[in-house]
């Protein structure tokens, strides 16, 4: 039986429907501290403030480059 690959929005949307995904979804809510870490050229202020949408990219991006399937603001 072959298996459908799906992504990490439709692996939460199975699993917030109670449905059986693929595998088990992984989130993450990481500290502000480990984001600007990852992220040095991100500015602390523009973060805070969420300057040019700073806030939601900078944890999106962090969700992608460690392949999660969600994160949690």
């Amino acid at each position: 039986m072959q298996q459908t690959v799906i992504n990490g929005t439709q692996r939460m949307a199975k699993a917030m429907k109670l449905e059986r995904p693929d595998r088990v979804p992984l989130m993450c809510q990481p500290s502000w501290g480990f984001v600007l870490k990852q992220l040095p050229w991100l500015n602390p202020v523009d973060l805070w403030h969420n300057r040019e949408r700073a806030y939601a990219e900078a944890f999106c991006k962090i969700s992608r480059r460690f392949h999660f399937d969600g994160v949690l603001i």
